[in-house]
Parts: structure tokens; sequence; C-alpha cells
């Protein structure tokens, strides 16, 4: 009986808890730039390992000069909330789905150049079960209302990180090859002006990503992005997608023998601890 109980426990020991890095809610954008006394419309999203039926949620701002006076829930849901969002799904939602758009309002007692900071706490993801999100925030900018530009004050990529320059119009970045999208976010430095990415769908070997900034009165301004998906073999080849795919199993197989292994030798020094003992 002490045998089984000691096999169970060392057997718990490699059971991996249920943790779900990738449910999480947040702004599409970290950072904007914004004019004082103007509105500006964010957009809030929710990645989920699973899809989820509910999320709850308050949005809050930590200065007086900002104020929330509207925040529209996206027509797959239900607000069944009173003191904060508690959305209900119509029917499950997948990973990345667009929940709400919040309305911010900068007021005109900030001045240029003040960073302000709006938050989305208190999140829950109901999926499989019910899961705690972190809290996300966005940065507003107060920017000069006179300012003409036809330059981005930000360009940034989550999954591939590079220096930026505004100055700087071609960057080249390399990315795994198992990542079929990139994630550029661009954030133009002038609030009127606008914004157009191509498509960041990525295929093997090079990829070549346009931003374009318009401003009126200003020639568009013109930001390259090569995006270099390297493979360490040719993936190409079949006979080399099968070997991978055997190298991985193997050493799946080596590695969960290793465990066995280990835990059976733990049960045997035990053993041979208590009979030593007896004598």
């Amino acid at each position: 009986m002490r045998r089984k109980l000691i096999l169970i426990i060392f057997m718990l020991l490699f059971i991996p808890l249920g943790v779900n890095a990738s449910n999480r809610i947040y702004f599409e954008k970290d950072e904007v730039p914004i004019l004082q006394g103007s509105f500006y419309d964010v957009r809030i999203k929710v990645d989920s390992v699973l899809p989820f039926d509910k999320v709850d949620f308050n949005i809050t701002s930590l200065s007086e000069a900002v104020s929330i006076p509207k925040v529209k829930v996206n027509s797959s849901f239900v607000d069944k909330g009173d003191t904060y969002f508690s959305l209900e799904a119509k029917s499950p939602q997948k990973s990345g789905k667009l929940i709400a758009t919040a309305r911010i309002k900068i007021d005109d007692s900030l001045k240029v150049g003040d960073k302000v900071v709006v938050k989305l706490i208190d999140g829950k993801l109901t999926s499989d079960k019910t899961y705690d999100l972190d809290d996300s925030e966005l940065v507003l900018d107060v920017v000069d209302k006179n300012i003409k530009s036809n330059s981005l004050a930000s360009l940034s990529s989550k999954i591939s990180p590079f220096k930026f320059d505004k100055n700087e119009l071609s960057y080249t970045v390399k990315v795994d090859s198992d990542v079929d999208k990139f994630d550029l976010v661009a954030i133009p430095e002038d609030p009127y002006a606008k914004v157009v990415v191509s498509s960041q769908k990525l295929e093997l070997r090079k990829n070549f990503i346009s931003v374009i900034v318009s401003r009126e009165g200003l020639n568009d301004k013109q930001y390259k992005i090569f995006v270099l998906k390297d493979i360490e073999r040719d993936e190409d080849s079949k006979i080399v997608k099968e070997s991978l795919e055997d190298d991985n199993m193997l050493h799946k197989i080596r590695k969960e023998w290793i465990v066995v292994i280990g835990v059976l030798l733990v049960v045997l020094l035990t053993d041979l601890v208590f009979l030593s003992i007896r004598k």
C-alpha cells in the first residue's frame, strides 16, 4: 500500500498544471497620439485558448482629465453587467474576437507632451472554466493640434521586435518558420494622418509589408518591412518533413521514459530504505 501511495505522489509531480497563458483581454493598440479636447475610439479584444462564452471587465482612467463617455458592445454579445461589463456571447466566440469599442475623451487641461493611461481591469473569461485575466493598458500621448506630419510615431512588432526610427523607411526582420501572420502596429505622428498596412500574411522565405502614411497637403510616405521567414531545413521536402516529425516523436517518447524510470528508481530506493530500517 505504501509503495502505491509513494508512486501516486511522484506521478502527480509530473502532471502539468492547467495554466492558459494565452487568455487575455487587451486594447488593439498600446499607445496612440491624441489631441486636446478630442475623442478617440479604441477597440477591445479577447484572446482565448478555447472558444469562450462570457467575459467580464471594467475600464478606467488613471487621470481625471480623461473620460470614457461610451462603450459600444459588439453585437455578438449581451451586456448583463451593472457596475461593470459582463458580456455573454450569443454563441461560443473564437480567440481574437472584438468584444467592444470604447470612446475616450481628452480634456483641454492636459498639455502637449502629457501621457495618460486608460486600463482594462478585473478581467475574467469563461470557456471550459473561468480564468482571471491580467490588466491591460493604453497610453494616450497628447500632441500638438497644429502638427502636420506624414511620419509614424512608432512601428512595432511583438513577434520580432526591432528598433524604429521615423526617418528610416526600410526594415528587415526575421521570424520562425511557424509564424503565419506578422503583427505590425503602426501609430502615426499626426492623429489626422491615415495609415494603411498591407497584408501581413507570411509565406516561406522573403515577404514584403508596406505601411503607407497619408496626410492631406503632404506626399504619402511609405515604410517597407521585409520579413524573412527562415527555415532550418528544406521543409518543401516531404522526406525531411516526415523525418522531423519522427525525430520529435522519438524525443517525446525518450523524455516520457526518462520520467517513468526516474519515478520507479525513487520508489525502489524508498523501499530499500524502509527495509533497512526494519532490519
